[in-house]
């Protein structure tokens, strides 16, 4: 189970490489501690401080100030029209 995960998110992040850019990939490696922070509140009931939400609004202010193509609508259907082998 661990290896299909590893082989779909390398697959994915190569995808991410050739059609927007390293830096739109690069800047997709700064979402995981933000999932898992809500990962942890919704099935283990762990607390969401201030200082959490604090730091998750930098996190994605950060990314879409350095990336601002990640809201374009075109840029993720070409992705996922690429991901659909």
């Amino acid at each position: 189970m661990g290896l299909a995960g590893i082989g779909i998110a390398y697959v994915l992040y190569y995808l991410l490489v050739d059609k927007p850019g390293a830096v739109t990939a690069a800047s997709a490696t700064y979402f995981p501690p933000v999932v898992a922070l809500f990962i942890g509140w919704f099935f283990v009931y762990e607390p969401i401080d201030f200082l959490d939400m604090v730091a998750m609004m930098f996190i994605v202010a950060g990314v879409f100030r350095v990336c601002p193509t990640l809201l374009h609508k075109n840029i993720c259907q070409s992705v996922t029209e690429q991901a659909v082998f």
